[in-house]
């Protein structure tokens, strides 16, 4: 007999229907302790970001290079990033408060991770950082999905965005640099056509409650962006089509290399004309 813990999906709860009733209690047992154990990691987790709080407080005992201390020492992934961003998630949130929403399922049944709290600690406003955190469980969001709903701006404001990303790593010779710079325009290219339907003709549509400060914000940004992309992608044209002049110039005036095949030829050749000198 089926119980409320049932797949929220087709695809499980079809499965889950073709089970026998004790595969069928296994399954929810299962289940219960899956989130039971990724709830127990999150709250790992937020003890960890409170401990790290009490040592930035208490520099006397600890030292001014604690953190950086204990990144290396205990090879945390992402280093003292990823230390500052625990601090950050204990003192965005209460530990009963994470314990709480990290026990609730989605509504596919997965469970939430760390990576959603810390990317839930970047949304400024409390009631927004909540609002999103319903949506998570109800839309059963990744942590990519909800990373990419931030940045969008759909979350409302955020702490300390970093515009621009990385500094791009120096390509190792022109060649590969040119591959990346095909690579990327291919793909500007192929999005354009997605782009049109799923971006533009769907904000033309949009509703007037979604019409928010935000969307119109990130809206705006896009297009400075986009005068940018043209702009550079102007400046690049220039500089290719001067490259492929000097290229085809410099290709012409090159000297075929000597085979061993064209070599004989002109020996022939050579020693056909100090015969006829001879004579």
């Amino acid at each position: 007999m089926a119980s409320s813990v049932i797949p929220a999906d087709k695809a499980r709860i079809k499965l889950f229907k073709e089970m026998t009733p004790a595969t069928q209690k296994l399954a929810e047992e299962f289940e219960n302790k899956i989130g039971h154990a990724a709830s127990n990691v999150i709250l790992t987790q937020h003890i960890l970001g409170a401990r790290i709080s009490a040592i930035m407080d208490d520099e006397a005992t600890y030292g001014s290079n604690a953190i950086e201390q204990l990144a290396t020492y205990l090879q945390v992934p992402g280093g003292t990033t990823y230390l500052y961003a625990l601090k950050t998630f204990a003192d965005t949130f209460t530990r009963d408060y994470v314990k709480q929403k990290s026990a609730q399922l989605m509504s596919n049944k997965s469970t939430l991770t760390v990576a959603h709290w810390l990317h839930l600690t970047k949304i400024h406003d409390d009631k927004a950082r909540e609002n999103m955190l319903t949506r998570v469980l109800a839309e059963s969001l990744t942590s990519n999905d909800l990373e990419k709903e931030i940045r969008a701006g759909t979350a409302g404001s955020v702490k300390n965005t970093r515009q621009g990303g990385r500094k791009p790593k120096m390509p190792t010779n022109p060649l590969v640099g040119l591959q990346r710079v095909c690579d990327l325009s291919n793909k500007f290219v192929r999005f354009e056509s997605a782009a049109s339907t799923a971006v533009f003709d769907a904000l033309d549509a949009l509703p007037a409650d979604r019409v928010t400060d935000s969307a119109l914000a990130r809206t705006e940004a896009t297009l400075v962006q986009v005068k940018n992309t043209i702009e550079k992608a102007q400046a690049m044209r220039e500089r290719l089509e001067k490259s492929i002049s000097r290229m085809k110039k410099v290709h012409g005036q090159a000297e075929p290399e000597k085979t061993e095949e064209t070599a004989k030829p002109a020996a022939s050749q050579e020693m056909a004309t100090r015969k006829k000198k001879k004579k």
